[in-house]
């Protein structure tokens, strides 16, 4: 059987570096997200890493614990050098997704 492993999207990989940039603002460490979300620090390490994306109901806590929106995270980040994640994110944005 061969692996059909899907690689984390350029979105994800904008919300995983709105996370980190998060987590350096307010310094807090993975073991710190990951006790206050309720998971393990192994998931919420792998999330940091792009290893996996995360999920909605994960960024619905995170946010909440944070005091965010959704919007106000992923704008919290300034992602360089990377024109097709914040495209795509514009492309949402203009054809009505909330």
């Amino acid at each position: 059987m061969g692996s059909n492993k899907i690689g984390v999207s350029k979105l994800g990989l904008v919300v995983s570096a709105a996370v980190r940039a998060q987590l350096g603002i307010r310094r807090m460490s993975n073991r710190e997200l990951a006790r206050e979300m309720k998971r393990g620090e192994t998931y919420v390490r792998a999330r940091v890493n792009d290893e996996k994306e995360w999920t909605l109901n994960d960024l619905e806590i995170i946010c909440e614990l944070w005091g965010l929106t959704p919007a106000q995270l992923i704008q919290s980040v300034n992602v360089d050098g990377d024109i097709a994640a914040r495209t795509d994110f514009e492309h949402l944005k203009l054809c009505g997704a909330r």
